[in-house]
C-alpha cells in the first residue's frame, strides 16, 4: 500500500525544510510528499522548487490565491496517488515511527478507515503539555466501539498523529471548507463511525500550540465560531453517521456555544441525549477552566492525567 503525505502551506517558508526533513526521517518513508502552497507571498515557492529538484518524492501544487487550509488539503487529496494519506501541517511534528506503526495497523485491520496515535500537545506560552488521545484503547475499534469511546468523551485524535485510508476520506466528502477550523472534527467522526478506527497507544507526534494559531484565533471570534458551529449542525443532519453522532453525544465537545445553537431550534433538541447531557458539564469544565484557572492548577491536573496514563501503560 502506498502512502502520500499531504502538507498545506501558507507563508510557512521558514518551516518547509524542517517539515520535509521530518517526513524524510520516517522509518517508513512516504511514497510521495505533496505540498500544496495556498497562495503564499513569502519565499515558499522558491524553496519548494529547490527541494523538489533534489527530492524525487516531493512535488508541489500552487494555488494562485489563498483558498484556506481545507481547500489546500483537498487539492492534495485529489492529487494523491497513495492508498493511505497523511494530512499534517507545516508546523506539525510527526515522530520518526509514526508512519511505520500506523500503516502496520491499517494493513492489519483492513476495514479501519484510519489509524490514530497519541499526540503530545505543547503550549510553551503557558508552560503546559498534555497527551491528546491517551484515553483511546490501543486496538481495533468497530463503529459501535468508536461510539462508546466518544460517549466517554475520550475520542480525541489529531490529524498530526493519524494515517487515513484515502478511499474512506473521499467517500466522506473530504474536508468541508465551511467548517474552517473544525473541519477535521467532522471528517474524523464520519470515517471512524462508518468504517471503524485502529489506534497505536504511543506518542508519535507533537503539536506546538499558541494562542495565535488558526484554530485558537478562530474560536475566539465568537460570531464566526457560532456560524461555524451552525454549519457543523447542518452537515451532521445530512451525513450518513448522524445517528452515531447523536447517540454518542459527540457535539458536547463544543461547549456552551453549541448548547446555545442546539437549544435555539426545537428541531435540534434530539441531540440532547443522555450521553450529551452527561458529557456537557465535563466539557464545560475543560473549556472554560482553561480560560479562567491559573496555569499552575491546569498544570497540576495535566500532571495527574499524565501519571494516570503512565500507570495504565506500564
Amino acid at each position: 500500500m502506498k502512502l502520500t503525505a499531504i502538507i498545506p502551506n501558507f507563508n510557512h517558508g521558514h518551516l518547509l525544510r524542517e517539515t520535509v526533513a521530518s517526513l524524510m526521517h520516517q522509518t517508513r518513508l512516504p511514497d510521495e510528499i505533496i505540498i500544496v502552497d495556498d497562495g503564499s507571498s513569502d519565499n515558499s515557492i522558491t524553496l519548494l522548487r529547490q527541494m523538489a529538484h533534489t527530492n524525487f518524492r516531493l512535488r508541489y501544487i500552487r494555488h494562485e490565491h489563498n483558498l484556506g487550509t481545507a481547500a489546500a488539503t483537498n487539492t492534495g487529496i485529489d492529487n494523491a496517488r497513495g492508498d493511505f494519506i497523511y494530512m499534517g501541517a507545516a508546523d506539525d511534528r510527526p515522530f520518526p515511527e509514526l508512519f511505520e506503526k500506523t500503516c502496520q495497523r491499517l494493513n492489519m485491520y483492513g476495514n479501519a478507515g484510519l489509524c490514530g496515535s497519541i499526540c503530545q500537545m505543547t503550549n510553551h506560552q503557558k508552560g503546559l503539555a498534555y497527551k491528546f488521545g491517551a484515553g483511546i484503547p490501543a486496538t481495533m475499534l468497530l463503529p459501535r466501539d468508536v461510539e462508546s469511546v466518544i460517549a466517554r468523551g475520550e475520542f480525541l485524535l489529531s490529524c498530526c498523529g493519524a494515517i487515513w485510508r484515502k478511499q474512506a476520506v473521499v467517500e466522506a466528502g473530504c474536508f468541508r471548507e465551511e467548517l474552517r477550523w473544525h473541519t477535521d472534527w467532522l471528517l474524523l467522526h464520519q470515517v471512524a463511525l462508518k468504517h471503524g478506527a485502529c489506534f497505536v497507544g504511543e506518542v508519535l507526534s507533537e503539536i506546538q500550540q499558541s494562542s495565535g494559531s488558526y484554530s485558537n484565533a478562530g474560536k475566539r471570534r465568537s460570531s464566526e465560531q457560532m456560524q461555524v458551529l451552525k454549519a457543523i449542525l447542518a452537515n451532521v443532519r445530512q451525513c450518513e453517521v448522524e445517528s452515531g453522532i447523536r447517540r454518542s453525544g459527540a457535539l458536547a465537545c463544543f461547549g456552551k456555544e453549541m448548547f446555545y445553537a442546539l437549544i435555539s431550534r426545537t428541531g435540534n433538541w434530539k441531540y440532547f441525549t443522555s450521553n450529551y447531557l452527561r458529557q456537557l458539564p465535563v466539557w464545560l469544565a475543560r473549556i472554560e477552566g482553561k480560560k479562567i484557572l491559573p496555569n499552575r492548577i491546569i498544570d497540576a491536573y495535566l500532571r495527574r492525567a499524565k501519571l494516570k496514563y503512565e500507570k495504565k501503560t506500564n
